[in-house]
């Protein structure tokens, strides 16, 4: 018998025996697998609070290190802009770094990074809207930013991350389209 073969089949026969059904749309466990999720919830969790911890500190920085840019292109009127990274969602992200230090954070930490996913949008929503018209393009970058932090560095479940960019994704589109400077261009891009 070849080797290459042999060897094909055994890699085979191991994924079979090791291979978990799950909901091919939801990307979660069956029902009947209620113990294995539970224990994978935990291990999940267990293993990704230091790195909740530290996207909550990068956040931090992130978000406040472009403030920058607010004193670039709106330098008379910056105050707005301030107030939503350094009175909101800065103090909200270090609140949040506190909550992980509680036992009952455990249960609520998938919703809570939502959470953040959208309050970090909702600010560059709210930016992009007391912007100049001719750059709140530069705020649909930022918004577009939050959600790639919240699909990919965050770790978030795939049901929650896609929950919470349909949500910021919609109030972008309604505010953008409510107040009339909805760009053709960066709803392409976004869709």
């Amino acid at each position: 018998m070849d080797p290459v073969d042999d060897s094909a089949t055994n890699v085979t026969i191991m994924k079979n025996s090791i291979a978990l059904p799950i909901n091919p749309i939801t990307l979660c466990f069956h029902p009947h697998q209620s113990v294995i999720k539970k224990k994978y919830r935990a291990f999940a969790y267990i293993n990704n609070l230091q790195h909740i911890r530290i996207c909550h500190l990068l956040a931090i920085f992130l978000y406040g290190m472009f403030a920058w840019i607010d004193l670039q292109v709106v330098p008379g009127d910056a105050s707005l802009f301030m107030v939503v990274r350094f009175a909101v969602v800065c103090p909200l992200f270090g609140i949040g770094i506190l909550f992980t230090y509680m036992p009952w954070y455990r249960h609520i930490y998938r919703y809570m990074l939502v959470f953040y996913v959208l309050l970090t949008a909702g600010g560059y929503i709210a930016m992009g809207v007391a912007a100049p018209a001719e750059i709140h393009y530069i705020y649909f970058l930022g918004f577009l930013a939050c959600l790639v932090f919240g699909y990919t560095y965050l770790r978030l479940p795939f049901l929650f991350a896609a929950a919470s960019g349909c949500v910021a994704g919609i109030a972008y589109w309604l505010v953008q389209h409510h107040f009339g400077i909805l760009d053709q261009n960066q709803m392409a891009v976004y869709t």
